[in-house]
């Protein structure tokens, strides 16, 4: 005859004996015994339970934003009998990483449970707490039932892409408390976008709450060292893969995850019968060439199950899998796996005792453990282990340990401190053996060498991200003093050695040693001073004299020299920047120009100025002399315009008029007389062209 012990348990530890007592040949009897186990939905009429019922429950079924020093109440509508022995009664509260949390039971009267968690609760964590086996003061027993709640703020709303209305909600809500799923920075879920082979395994694994230890690579194309590697890893055996010709396995882990791979997992993780009916598949869907040959069966036997059912009569094995969809098979499964949770039940025979029996001397472990975890590498004759800590551990690891001989002793001396040691003696049946085991914890060195925050003189250095160890900084125009490089280290045990700038330009070092004293990252920040792009003058000047009208950033001038300017200007210049450089190219004739082109310190950046000069022309109109026939006009002065001349009697030749402008450079034109009487005229242009002067003489000739 064999029995089975039911307990409630670590979802991680029994998750390969629930889908058994859920799918398998012990599903009936555990039904029986224990009916609507973790879930009201799942009916039972076979077993006779108590009238007792929960009435009210403080927090409420899936209350949110609930208080992380909470005591959980529960109210009977009857008279409840409480026993302490964990064989009578078991009482779990599990947080989303199915990890149990330590209470302390109180009946504050007859139909009331107050359950305290010994540590304070996490913010913003899903928590349920579980409850079986109770029974009312006449000793039958009440149905099981679990209460669920999430502290911190009400993560109901967290997707801007998943309202209540969206038929996956219930799904995505759920494993998002739990931490299976994720969204994006935008606060949005993309229940639509597909999903890769590596991003479901990595879901499957939480779900499933996987781990691997293996060292091992599977995949030809999943190293050690990718991402997924844990997750597939552990997963392996839930998920598909491809052997190639040469027998070597690959996962495409970046191919999108499709509907027949998820067929496999669901078949595997809910420990199904695997059932094959070619005739049947391929008369139930019309695609059913598209399901891969080798996953045939695990199709068929999620579609009889009614856990993939397909749609108008297809199944869709290629179809992408949505992060929707995915959100809902995956629920399924924690739907299924937490109806009934069991224990590492022992199948025990009754056997006779014979009279020469002798106790045994069996002093060695089968199991020891530390805050639920294996001791890596455990062996029952071997009996010291160093455990290493992830970083930063703060909590003191709980030590368990299960003997191989039930009637052994096992007595635990937990550890005190970190690091710190625990140990465990176990004594056997005959009370002489004894075998003692020793855990040395020690907490690893926090290997971050990155720096938090860089800056100098107070400011943050532009762009600074933690893994990147090389910075620019130009400084403004003519900055004189070095800056001051300060940092942080991202860990308070990591040592900051900083190497100041000495020049400018120059370069500050900051090295980061972590606290294992090994690892190091240099960080390096390049000063420099912004060369100036000045490329303006201060001054302008020809001979000595300010060209006038200067402005620095206007670039071209006439300058009218006077008339009769004979020697070429001298042009000089300076800067506004001292450090920039001034060109001068002189004029070479007048009229002519001069150029002068600034190049700023910067070496790019140019302004040409240019002066055009001018020699004023003259406007002298007027005549030095003005004759006839070489006889000078009687009278004449330059700025009388009009003469008579009075000729001999008789005479008959017109006179010839000869004329001298005052000016070189004026035009003179004459136009004589014509006829006796009669006039003559001299017509003088002065060199500025536009200056004229009209001398007139009028000639007579004398009569009796």
């Amino acid at each position: 005859m064999k029995r089975k012990v039911i307990k409630i348990f670590s979802l991680v530890t029994v998750f390969p004996i629930v889908l058994i007592c859920i799918f398998g040949v012990y599903a009936a009897s555990v039904m029986t015994v224990y009916g609507n186990y973790y879930n009201n939905n799942w009916q039972q009429s076979s077993p006779i339970y108590s009238n007792v019922a929960l009435s009210a429950s403080s927090p409420k079924e899936g209350q949110t934003s609930v208080s992380t020093d909470t005591s959980i109440t529960l109210k009977f509508s009857g008279d409840i009998l409480f026993k302490s022995s964990q064989q009578e009664t078991q009482i779990y509260i599990i947080d989303n990483l199915n990890r149990k949390i330590d209470i302390d039971i109180k009946t504050s009267d007859s139909n009331k449970l107050v359950i305290k968690p010994k540590t304070t609760l996490k913010e913003n964590t899903f928590y349920k707490l579980y409850v079986n086996n109770l029974k009312d003061s006449k000793g039958i027993t009440i149905k099981a039932f679990s209460v669920s709640f999430t502290t911190g703020k009400d993560n109901n709303s967290r997707f801007t892409d998943v309202d209540k209305n969206h038929w996956a909600y219930n799904a995505i809500i759920e494993l998002s408390k739990r931490g299976i799923i994720s969204g994006f920075s935008d606060n949005s879920y993309k229940p639509n976008e597909s999903i890769t082979r590596s991003q479901f395994a990595s879901m499957l694994t939480k779900t499933l709450n996987l781990t691997t230890t293996s060292t091992n690579q599977t995949f030809e194309d999943v190293p050690v060292t990718n991402w997924d590697y844990k997750a597939v890893e552990a997963a392996k055996i839930y998920l598909t893969g491809y052997k190639s010709a040469d027998g070597k396995m690959y996962f495409y882990g970046n191919k999108s995850s499709v509907r027949e791979d998820m067929a496999v997992a669901l078949v595997k993780a809910l420990g199904l019968s695997v059932v094959s009916n070619d005739s049947k598949l391929k008369s139930t869907f019309s695609d059913y060439d598209s399901i891969s040959k080798n996953l045939r069966s695990y199709v068929y036997t999620a579609y009889i199950n009614n856990i993939m059912v397909g749609s108008n009569g297809k199944f869709n094995a290629q179809g992408s899998l949505t992060r929707a969809e995915a959100a809902s098979l995956l629920f399924k499964i924690i739907e299924r796996t937490e109806k009934v949770v069991v224990d590492n039940s022992e199948k025990v025979d009754k056997v006779v005792v014979s009279d020469a029996y002798s106790k045994s001397n069996d002093a060695t472990l089968s199991g020891l453990k530390y805050d639920g975890n294996n001791v890596q590498g455990f062996q029952k004759n071997v009996s010291v282990y160093n455990v290493v800590l992830p970083v930063g551990t703060k909590n003191i690891p709980k030590v368990t340990a299960k003997a191989n001989d039930t009637k052994a002793k096992v007595t635990i001396t937990q550890a005190d401190k970190l690091p710190g040691n625990a140990t465990v003696v176990v004594t056997a049946e005959d009370g002489k053996t004894t075998m003692t085991y020793k855990i040395y914890f020690q907490v690893k060195a926090n290997d971050d060498a990155t720096l938090s925050s860089l800056k100098y003189d107070g400011n943050n250095v532009q762009g600074f991200q933690k893994n990147v160890s090389v910075y620019n900084v130009m400084l403004p125009v003519g900055t004189k003093n070095i800056p001051k490089v300060t940092a942080k280290a991202n860990d308070t045990k990591a040592k900051v050695t900083i190497t100041q700038a000495d020049k400018l330009p120059g370069n500050a070092t900051v090295v980061v040693t972590a606290e294992d004293g090994k690892t190091t990252m240099t960080y390096k920040i390049y000063f420099q001073v912004k060369a100036n792009d000045d490329a303006t003058l201060s001054s302008l000047k020809y001979d000595g004299n300010n060209v006038q009208g200067f402005q620095k950033n206007v670039s071209v001038y006439n300058v009218m020299l006077p008339e009769g300017t004979k020697n070429i200007p001298k042009v000089t210049a300076k800067a506004n920047d001292t450090k920039a450089k001034v060109t001068i190219t002189q004029a070479d004739k007048l009229p002519g120009n001069a150029t002068v082109v600034v190049t700023a310190e910067d070496g790019k950046t140019t302004m040409t100025y240019k002066i055009y000069f001018q020699v004023k022309a003259n406007d002298d109109a007027t005549l030095s002399s003005l004759k006839y026939d070489g006889n000078n006009v009687q009278g004449f002065q330059k700025n009388v315009s009009v003469y008579n001349v009075v000729l001999p009697e008789g005479t008959k030749n017109i006179p010839k008029v000869t004329a001298k402008a005052n000016a070189s450079k004026a035009k003179v034109t004459i136009t004589q007389a014509d006829k006796l009487p009669g006039n003559a005229t001299v017509v003088v242009t002065a060199e500025d062209g536009k200056t004229t002067m009209t001398y007139k003489i009028y000639f007579l000739v004398r009569t009796k």
